[in-house]
């Protein structure tokens, strides 16, 4: 595909960038205007009172486009203080980034709110967080906006390790409304808002809703409502979780007794004997029957019965201290006390940074890469690893930076999450992917950057130790 692009598509690109560049600079002269209005105080003159309102009549747009627009205008743009003293903008190198129409406004918008949410944390120091402001600015000139909102998302999470966790007063949202019709037929609506156990949710329903065959004339509504009955169909079966809870125990009589020398350090949470700081995820409330391995795919339904395989990486010291948070596959951060409490009846992967108890390098043993070698990419990886590509680890495929016939090992440093499109981007479009620091990173074609300044894949979950 690369050697199809030629000297007429080349002008024909660089004038659509050059067009699309124009856009942010334009809005950025848009905001010196509104800047300007503000300072003069013009809306006191034509009787609107407020800058805001004085825009919105301008512009014939609604209250809160204009309130976004002066406030871009006041985050943005240089002013006078109160003596009369030239200002910086609040977010200088957001200004300066979207001025030369590097960034455009939706990557303002991102900046704006995460920015927001950093000056509230009142540990942090004002050079550390005029250096979030810079780094924001930098990682929107090479990503799109989504992706630039996980990247605030981890610079959040690295500012304000416990933030993840829900505040004690704070109530959960999660609701499931039952409505039984007259006809026998259910109505069912839920709201899942606690993150582990929504990407166990949806895990489930993504692995029992596949269509059962080429020929399966069912839509996906259709398939994840036969799922969720065959999942009761399972529960209340001899052995499922609603017959144990009916016939098999009462409230004070636990269905399998504990093994002895177990502890309680609340009602219903056995946890093992603990020795010092490291007995940090309780023991199991009973022992569970052997499963059979989950299989890498399924036709209509999961295999085996057992609890619900979720991957958690959690920082190696953040463990052992039993602070911080840990982070899905999907990126949602959990919070310590929810990983203790999601060990007791989930069987868990806990992917921790700083050991070694994978196979990490199985050299050129194997094409295929092995379930130890996929859980580390998906730690370091996060999904598909092209800059701004938001799609979760599950839906990615292992690509070999150095291809596999041509000598390149079946080990982390020759491989990378992509996902479907950008694995052909790599493979046909002429990009180029190379391993710099245990990170990997990208460069464009020419066409696409006439500088082809390497741009990086994701950070690492968790900052290096110091």
């Amino acid at each position: 595909m690369s050697e199809q692009v030629g000297a007429v598509e080349r002008e024909l690109l660089a004038r659509a960038r050059t067009r699309l560049h124009a856009r942010g600079a334009e809005h950025y002269r848009l905001l010196l205007e509104i800047a300007e209005l503000d300072r003069s105080g013009v809306a006191d003159r034509t009787g609107d009172r407020l800058t805001e309102r004085l825009v919105e009549t301008l512009a014939r747009c609604d209250r809160r486009e204009a309130n976004r627009l002066v406030e871009q205008a006041r985050d943005l743009v240089p002013h006078a203080g109160i003596g009369g003293q030239p200002l910086p903008a609040r977010l200088p190198h957001t200004s300066t980034a979207l001025a030369t129409g590097e960034i455009g406004e939706a990557h303002l918008v991102i900046i704006q709110k995460t920015m927001r949410r950093i000056e509230e944390l009142e540990h942090l120091t004002p050079a550390v967080v005029a250096e979030a402001e810079q780094s924001l600015a930098d990682k929107a000139r090479a990503l799109p906006p989504a992706g630039l909102a996980q990247a605030a998302q981890r610079l959040l999470a690295h500012l304000d390790p416990d933030g993840a966790a829900p505040k004690p007063d704070e109530a959960r949202a999660d609701a499931v409304q039952r409505l039984r019709r007259r006809d026998g037929s259910l109505d069912l609506r839920a709201s899942i808002t606690e993150p582990a156990a929504a990407a166990m949710i949806d895990d489930g329903f993504e692995v029992m809703s596949r269509p059962a065959g080429p020929d399966d004339p069912r839509d996906l509504p259709a398939r994840r409502a036969e799922a969720f009955k065959e999942l009761f169909a399972a529960a209340t079966g001899q052995h499922g979780l609603i017959t144990d809870t009916r016939h098999e125990a009462t409230p004070d009589q636990p269905a399998t007794p504990e093994p002895a020398g177990w502890t309680h350090d609340e009602p219903g949470e056995p946890t093992e004997p603990v020795d010092g700081q490291d007995a940090l995820i309780p023991a199991p409330r009973r022992p569970e029957p052997e499963q059979p391995a989950r299989a890498a795919s399924t036709a209509g339904t999961a295999a085996g019965a057992g609890r619900a395989l979720i991957a958690i990486t959690i920082d190696h010291d953040w463990l052992r201290r039993a602070v911080g948070h840990g982070v899905l596959d999907d990126q949602h951060l959990v919070d310590a006390a929810t990983l203790r409490r999601l060990a007791c009846d989930a069987d868990i992967i806990p992917v921790v940074l700083g050991t070694r108890s994978e196979p990490l390098d199985i050299g050129r043993r194997s094409r295929t890469v092995p379930d130890a070698l996929r859980r580390a990419l998906t730690v370091r990886d996060q999904g598909c690893a092209f800059p701004g590509c938001t799609r979760r680890p599950r839906r990615c495929q292992a690509h070999h930076i150095r291809f596999w016939g041509h000598g390149g090992p079946t080990e982390i440093d020759n491989l990378v999450l992509l996902c479907t499109h950008h694995h052909n981007q790599v493979h046909h479009a002429g990009w180029h992917v190379e391993m710099i620091n245990g990170r990997p990173w990208f460069t464009p074609p020419p066409w696409i950057d006439t500088t082809r300044a390497p741009r990086p894949g994701p950070a690492p979950p968790f900052p290096a130790a110091a």
